[in-house]
Parts: structure tokens; C-alpha cells; sequence
């Protein structure tokens, strides 16, 4: 991945040796990073943060390997909190009606998450890229193929099926100890993404997403008879971190995280659920880029959780808890240092009234930003040149005082439409959205008589 707006520039080396990557990075960092690592909380230099987001082909099998062994050691724990066959396929029709719902052909949805895709792949080497070119009668019959494919799923709950997955990697990042210049460290995991374009596309044909989220959601709290109060950032959007800031003023903050949570959901859900998974070895899993993905990694959590009271944000893994009760078991892991940082969704909570980001990051993690490169026996090198607006850079190094422009970082998230899907994207999205509206990116670098750090980069 390039540098992100923290870096100038790093320089790699890398190499396989007997399946793991190795690697050699030398960072560069920004200017005003100097400053920063000086006024900001020691826990935001040494929590959340990331070296060189990189990843091979060659370890997607010891990827594998590890979430099979997870579901393996955890099996026997599963069966006390899966769904009855009668919820699970309450809670499969749930997703399938709505989607009949809420499915229609819009134009400039199409045209939109095409253009949001154009590096991505269909599978089979066809980039989305192509797909600006075809015509709206044929996207009506694809929408009608779907719908003929979403009654035949419903007709056939447990059903497994013979069509192709495709897989792709995402880069991994090992942590950062804090503030340093050179790393050496090697991956032996590269994170899996499995996806089929048949249940991919769907994502075209449901323009409001939100409200497909909210309407299922809803009746899988009633499926499952949950007993606490839970929301869901895919539903509420960026007002879930205007709740968070509530909830933690309450205090009783204890964070959980599914452990090799695709792998987990089969286990959970039953096997009504497995026209949506794709078995791998011994188990059947959940694509990871698939349009009800976060949808269903919810469902499972929200599943598990059913029983315990208290209040709770989840977006798929990520179980965000505010009360008393231990939610640990083999598969649902307790997040200390999140706790002791009240982290959230990307942002520290130190002053519920003022989060920051945490963690200094020196790579983007966005895979239309991915730089494709050779990896082999043979050790490689190179440079790679960060490429940030000064606006950018100095929107994102406000980011970790906790200001954008002349107000805090509340103030914008609370003007955001829009849901939540993932906390690294939402932060990214803020910064390019605030750059492209009205007011100073330098206001508040100004107002700490630090804009000079900014300006004469």
C-alpha cells in the first residue's frame, strides 16, 4: 500500500524464505509527525498502530489453515450459543425477503459504484471497469436473474451449491512498536478475500442500503429476543459515534472481537445458511465480498449476544459492549488495551467530548490504493513516494487532537450521512469529504500557532 498522509515516503525491502514474508522498512515521516508524537497521548503513538500494510499469495494458505484450526479448538463452545433451526431460518428469510424488497434497477446507482470499482475485479480477470458499457436492458434481465435466484434460495434453505468463488488477498500490517524510523519483521498470514460475483452484485440493485439494514436488523432482534439495547452503525450511520460518546460517559466499556469471525458464522447460524457460505476443507465459511457480508456478520453477533443485557454497538466482529457481564468464550475474545484507551470504531474516547484517532499509520489500507508487486525467493527493493493534498495532510494530523477545520472532530462526524461499514473507510471518507466543503483545513493548525508545519512542506 502507498504511504499515508503521516509519510513522506518509505523505502522496503522484501523476500520470502520457507513460506513467510520478510520485510525491511525504513520510514520517512512527516514533518509535522515530529510535533504530534510530542502533544499527543503516548497510547494514540503505541495503540492501533501499523507498519507497511503488505501481503503475498503464498500465505492465503496458512490464512486458511488458522481460521480452520480456530473453529476446530472453539467447536466445542458453539452449540451454546447457534441458533435453533427455527431462528436461523427465520433469520435467512429475513435477509432474502427484504432483499426482494428493496431490489430495483436504478441508473445512477449502477454508474456510481461502478466508477467506486473500477479497480476491482468480477472475477475471472474482468475488471468492473468494463461494465460502464453495458446497457440498461441487460441490467434489468441480470435484476430479474437475481430475483429468480433469491426465490429458488428461499425455496431451498441448507442447500450447498457447485458455482465458483474467487479469492483475493488484502494486505496485512504487522503493529507498530511506536514512533520509530526502521522495522524488520516478517507476515505469515495474508488476510483471504472470497467472493462471488453472483451474490456480489447485488450491492447495484439496493439503493438504499440503510434501509435494507435497518428493516433486517430490526426483526433479527425480534428472531433472536434480544435483551439488551443494540444498535448498528450500518443502520445509524455516524450518529452511532455521537452514541458512543453518550455511552461512554456511563462508563463499564468492555470491547469484544470475533476470532476468524467468517469462519465462526457457519458454526453459529446453521447450515440453512449455506447457500450464502462456500466450504473450504472441513468447514463452510462467509465470503468476505459479498454484498450481505456485514449484514450477516452482525446477525451472528448480534445472535451470540441475544441473552446478555446492557447496551451494545456491532458492526459484524466488533462488539462494542457497554456493561457488566464476561462475553468471553473461544471465538469472542475480550479487547484489553481497547478498553483501557476507550476505543471505538477507530477513535480513542479519553474525553468523551473530544475522540481522537489512534494509532500513526504509515501505509493506507484501501484496496483501490493497492501497488501490485513482485514477491520471491530473491530479495527486492524499493521506494515508495507518498502522493497527499496539503489539505489532506493537514485535515488527517487533526484528526489526533481530536479538530477538523475550526471545530472537533464530533462537530464532523455529526454532519456525515450515510452508514458505516468499516471505521478505517468512514475516516478516510471524512477527511476527503471535509477538504471538498466550504471552511479553513488549517483553522485549527492556525489556532496552535502550527500551520507553519503544513505550509512549508
Amino acid at each position: 500500500m502507498p504511504p499515508g498522509p503521516s509519510v513522506t515516503n518509505y523505502g522496503l525491502k522484501w523476500y520470502m524464505d520457507r513460506g513467510d514474508l520478510y520485510y525491511e522498512n525504513n520510514i520517512r515521516w512527516a514533518r509535522h509527525m515530529y510535533w504530534l508524537a510530542k502533544v499527543v497521548d503516548p497510547e494514540q503513538i503505541t495503540h492501533r498502530s501499523r507498519d507497511v500494510a503488505i501481503s503475498a499469495s503464498q500465505l492465503q494458505v496458512a490464512e486458511l489453515d488458522h481460521r480452520i484450526e480456530v473453529v476446530e479448538t472453539a467447536s466445542h463452545s458453539y452449540s451454546k450459543y447457534a441458533a435453533t433451526p427455527a431462528e436461523a431460518l427465520a433469520s435467512y428469510n429475513s435477509i432474502l425477503h427484504n432483499c426482494l424488497k428493496e431490489m430495483e434497477y436504478v441508473p445512477e446507482v449502477v454508474t456510481t459504484y461502478i466508477r467506486e470499482h473500477d479497480t476491482s475485479s468480477m472475477g475471472q480477470g474482468i475488471s468492473w471497469a468494463t461494465a460502464i458499457h453495458v446497457p440498461a436492458s441487460v441490467w434489468r434481465e441480470i435484476l430479474s436473474i437475481i430475483k429468480e435466484n433469491i426465490n429458488s434460495m428461499l425455496e431451498h434453505p441448507g442447500w450447498s451449491n457447485g458455482l465458483d468463488f474467487f479469492t483475493g488477498i488484502r494486505a496485512r500490517s504487522n503493529p507498530l512498536p511506536g514512533f520509530v524510523h526502521k522495522t524488520e519483521a516478517k507476515l505469515t498470514r495474508s488476510r483471504i478475500i472470497l467472493f462471488r460475483p453472483e451474490l456480489s452484485i447485488w450491492t447495484i440493485f439496493i439503493p438504499n442500503k440503510q434501509r435494507w439494514y435497518g428493516r433486517i436488523m430490526d426483526e433479527q432482534k425480534d428472531i433472536f429476543h434480544v435483551q439488551g439495547d443494540v444498535t448498528y452503525p450500518m443502520v445509524d450511520g455516524y450518529k452511532s459515534y455521537l452514541l458512543a460518546r453518550d455511552y461512554f460517559k456511563e462508563g463499564n466499556f468492555n470491547p469484544y472481537d470475533g476470532k476468524s469471525w467468517e469462519a465462526s458464522i457457519g458454526q453459529i447460524l446453521g447450515k440453512t445458511y449455506n447457500p450464502f457460505l462456500v466450504r473450504t476443507k472441513k468447514i463452510y465459511q462467509l465470503p468476505s465480498g459479498i454484498t450481505p457480508t456485514s449484514l450477516i456478520d452482525s446477525i451472528a453477533m448480534t445472535k451470540v449476544i441475544a441473552k446478555r443485557k446492557g447496551k451494545f454497538i456491532i458492526l459484524g466482529d466488533d462488539c462494542n459492549y457497554w456493561g457488566t457481564e464476561d462475553l468471553s468464550t473461544p471465538f469472542l475474545e475480550p479487547q484489553p488495551a481497547d478498553r483501557k484507551s476507550n476505543f471505538f470504531l477507530g477513535l480513542t474516547y479519553k474525553d468523551p467530548d473530544l475522540p481522537k484517532i489512534s494509532g500513526f499509520k504509515v501505509t493506507v489500507d484501501r484496496s483501490d490504493k493497492r501497488i501490485r508487486i513482485p514477491v520471491s525467493l530473491d530479495e527486492k527493493e524499493d521506494e515508495f513516494p507518498g502522493d497527499h493534498d496539503l489539505r489532506e495532510i493537514v485535515t488527517h494530523a487533526g484528526l489526533y487532537l481530536g479538530y477538523v477545520k475550526d471545530g472537533t472532530l464530533l462537530d464532523a462526524i455529526a454532519r456525515k450521512p450515510g452508514e458505516v461499514k468499516g471505521p478505517g473507510e468512514a475516516l478516510e471518507r471524512l477527511v476527503v469529504d471535509s477538504i471538498r466543503t466550504s471552511g479553513d483545513p488549517f483553522a485549527w493548525a492556525e489556532r496552535m500557532r502550527k500551520k507553519d508545519l503544513f505550509t512549508n512542506q
